[in-house]
């Protein structure tokens, strides 16, 4: 699902992918949200790996997981 209203909060942990990204989905902690002019959002993340993500909200498929 592709969303455009904020509805993360920092403390989720969210199931995550680029829009049609043939990826696999990652998982990871949001611990920072910045407001960004280009994309909305940034999220920084902390994915299952221990490593920094930062993604833009608005090209962004998500599914809270807690």
């Amino acid at each position: 699902m592709i969303n455009s209203k904020l509805d993360i909060n920092i403390g989720n942990i969210i199931e995550y992918n680029y829009s049609y990204s043939n990826e696999e989905s990652k998982i990871g902690l949001v611990y920072k949200i910045v407001k960004d002019l280009n994309f909305s959002y940034m999220l920084y993340l902390i994915d299952s790996n221990n490593q920094e993500d930062i993604v833009p909200f608005n090209i962004l498929e998500y599914k809270i997981i807690n």
